[in-house]
């Protein structure tokens, strides 16, 4: 998918995917889909997806979506999903307890 963000085109087919989140349960409206990027400039960005009860959906049902990221967002949604933070060390300098 390629999209212009804030000026800037974001494509996953260009970046490179750094991990992925998956929730769903059959028949589940609050399935979600997210996949990680960093961009060859070193930006970063979701690509996601999910049902009609997720901040993915519209009227007429689920939708994917880009969404644009700072190193602090990538954090922050590495720490709401629960995804292994390996994956995500080789990009940005996490501290250790």
């Amino acid at each position: 998918m390629r999209q212009v963000i804030d000026g800037k085109i974001y494509d996953t087919d260009k970046a490179v995917l750094i991990t992925i989140y998956q929730f769903n349960t059959n028949g589940d409206m609050n399935w979600v889909r997210e996949e990680l990027y960093r961009t060859p400039n070193g930006r970063f960005f979701l690509y996601g997806n999910g049902g009609r009860m997720t901040e993915y959906a519209e009227k007429n049902g689920a939708v994917t979506k880009l969404v644009t990221l700072t190193e602090a967002d990538v954090i922050a949604w590495a720490e709401r999903r629960a995804v292994d933070p390996n994956p995500l060390t080789k990009y940005i300098r996490i501290k250790e307890a």
